[in-house]
């Protein structure tokens, strides 16, 4: 039973690992891109329940 816990603990982990990288490339792009605070990431961000 505990490797079925350790393997969704391990799920959730890549998980978050690839949201804070997703941030980054958006926060980056947005950067890029000269799009200021009011923009469709902040948005997404909301979505995401990240804010």
């Amino acid at each position: 039973m505990n490797f079925v816990r350790e393997a969704i603990y391990h799920k959730i982990a890549q998980e978050k690992a690839l949201n804070a990288e997703s941030i980054k490339i958006l926060e980056e792009s947005a950067k890029g891109l000269n799009i200021n605070k009011y923009s469709a990431y902040k948005e997404m961000y909301k979505k995401l329940n990240l804010i």
